[in-house]
């Protein structure tokens, strides 16, 4: 097989004809009908597949969060179940304790209705402040705040 480097024609060993090289239109048949419905078509079934698993993915993610919010329920439940128990056993052996020192009932009535309420009054300011600190609109202004430049203060210079 012989090549002329001056132009694009080859020799063909089996009829002994030249025969020139196409580019372009002529070489490439145009596609049909059917092989363009056929492509849109898988194109089409591979995007529904697509929206398929990541529609399945949203729908795992949620019952994880269901059963996340299910669990945290129940263990609050839990927790606050046995908060009370216990507040009620400190309760009860403070008010044993006071009538074991002969105080009259409406003394211990008091003093535990004072005790209870100082410490509801405590309790609330806690998590008054916690909500401050700790809030939803907090958390989103600290994910996407611009980081603050420092400025200069006489014990942190820049040189």
């Amino acid at each position: 097989m012989s090549v002329d480097s001056d132009s694009d024609t080859h020799f063909d060993e089996h009829d002994g004809t030249e025969k020139s090289e196409v580019s372009g239109a002529e070489d490439t048949t145009d596609p049909t009908l059917d092989t363009i419905v056929e492509l849109a078509t898988d194109a089409f079934q591979a995007k529904q597949y697509e929206w398929f698993v990541k529609w399945q993915w949203v729908k795992a993610e949620a019952r994880l969060v269901r059963k996340s919010i299910l669990v945290t329920a129940l263990a609050t439940l839990a927790a606050f179940t046995l908060a009370c128990c216990c507040w009620l056993l400190i309760n009860a052996g403070l008010a044993a304790g006071l009538h074991s020192l002969t105080m009259p009932i409406a003394g211990i009535v008091g003093v535990l209705l004072v005790l209870n309420a100082s410490l509801c009054w405590l309790a609330w300011q806690t998590a008054k402040g916690a909500l401050e600190k700790v809030s939803l609109s907090g958390m989103i202004e600290a994910a996407f705040a611009k980081p603050q430049p420092q400025q200069k203060t006489k014990d942190n210079r820049h040189d």
